[in-house]
């Protein structure tokens, strides 16, 4: 127990250190050793609890029960959690946005919260194509598709309502957050070490 949270204060060290552009890197790392000192990743996976209402204010199909099931990942949970912070950082996802809920997402199981996307949905698009289709570093239930993945369990927060599958579909990727999105599909990939992301992150300051 020890040797796991040891290792998970070295990760949010990692990320603590690094600048994404965001005026909020400082508060984003105390959320990170305030999230480590309340319990594990791994626990707050395991116990995280399905809600009625959905994560930063979004709408689940229907009141009190389940969407579907989430995707799988089956890299270190340690890089989910970086993964998170890096799109809270950004501005990505709704400040809102509980930390377990986000880590269900990607456990294989189900989950009833959606994820509110402040970002453009081109942007939401081509991140999962590269982490689903490019890398394969993230993975679908069976029967499922990317787009109806994506849009049932992120919510358009520009325009209140679900994203349109065939809109993620049809959607170009963004030039202009091209290195970005590249730099938060490393940290999911368990070939890049922890070494590696420290040392992309010190040439981002």
């Amino acid at each position: 127990m020890e040797e796991k949270k040891t290792n998970m204060q070295q990760a949010i060290f990692v990320y603590g250190m690094a600048n994404i552009g965001c005026d909020q890197r400082n508060a984003t790392f105390q959320t990170l050793v305030q999230g480590c000192e309340r319990q594990e990743v791994k626990e707050a996976t395991e116990e995280a609890k399905p809600s009625p209402k959905a994560t930063g204010g979004g709408r689940p199909k229907k009141s009190g029960t389940r969407i579907r099931q989430a995707f799988s990942y089956e890299g270190e949970l340690v890089r989910v959690g970086m993964f998170y912070q890096g799109l809270c950082a950004l501005e990505w996802i709704d400040a809102k946005t509980d930390q377990h809920d986000f880590i269900e997402l990607f456990s294989g199981g189900e989950v009833s919260q959606r994820i509110i996307w402040k970002g453009g949905a081109n942007t939401l698009a081509e991140l999962f194509r590269r982490l689903v289709n490019e890398r394969q570093l993230v993975g679908l239930p069976e029967k499922q598709t990317l787009w109806v993945m994506v849009s049932s369990h992120f919510w358009n927060h520009k325009r209140g309502e679900e994203f349109a599958p065939d809109q993620l579909r049809k959607s170009h990727a963004p030039k202009e957050n091209d290195q970005t999105l590249s730099y938060l599909v490393k940290i999911l990939d368990p070939e890049v070490s922890m070494k590696e992301i420290r040392e992309m992150m010190q040439r981002r300051r």
